[in-house]
């Protein structure tokens, strides 16, 4: 029986994480969807495209953008989904 060396396993693993999508990044999109794209929560929100699309990109949303962004996306996405989707992508990342 072979077994894998465990940096190996270790780093197989991470790669796998990389690539898949994350369930944040899927709630944070469908939300920005809803909400018409990037560049309109954007402009309400006070920011540039590129902080928001940071946002997708990290899995995160600043507290003070989540109402607002829910909001916009006429609460398609719940502030309660998109917490619960962050919460869950932070405890897995301390795991």
């Amino acid at each position: 029986m072979h077994t894998q060396d465990p940096s190996h396993q270790a780093a197989a693993t991470a790669a796998t994480r990389a690539t898949r999508p994350r369930r944040a990044n899927r709630v944070i999109a469908a939300a920005i969807a809803a909400a018409g794209g990037q560049r309109a929560i954007a402009e309400r929100c006070g920011v540039t495209r590129q902080a928001v699309s940071d946002w997708l990109y990290r899995g995160r949303v600043p507290v003070q953008y989540v109402n607002a962004v829910c909001a916009l996306g006429d609460h398609v996405i719940t502030v309660d989904q998109l917490c619960a989707a962050v919460a869950q992508e932070a405890a897995g990342a301390c795991a």
